[in-house]
């Protein structure tokens, strides 16, 4: 296999995509995107235990939008350590999250939500 490429819409030298992919692969990132900021900013507010998250998702082609290949909540906590149930808090928010994945594409396609 060849070297991984990052795609961005200005620069796709020397990349070969299938006609229509780049287009496709573009808006399933701004939605992984505004879902991981979402997610986030639902954990501090949910979680009193967290004071800061970061949450990563990375998406697999072909899979539906609440199948990303990878999607992870880096927490800080307010005071002690992660203790089970907080994982356990966080992880449900993500979850609840990615199950309602439609529901931000449809808030995007409203203009509910600003993309840049």
């Amino acid at each position: 296999m060849g070297r991984p490429a990052v795609l961005s819409p200005g620069d796709v030298s020397g990349v070969v995509v299938r006609p229509g992919l780049l287009p496709r692969l573009m808006a399933m990132c701004k939605v992984y995107n505004v879902l991981a900021l979402l997610v986030a900013q639902d954990i501090v507010g949910q979680v009193p235990a967290v004071w800061e998250a970061t949450v990563y998702i990375l998406s697999q082609i072909g899979a539906p939008l609440d199948q990303p290949l990878v999607a992870t909540a880096l927490v800080r906590p307010t005071n002690d350590p992660l203790s089970p149930g907080v994982r356990a808090d966080v992880q449900s928010v993500l979850d609840e999250s990615l199950a309602h994945v439609h529901d931000v594409c449809a808030r995007i396609l409203n203009r509910e939500l600003t993309l840049f």
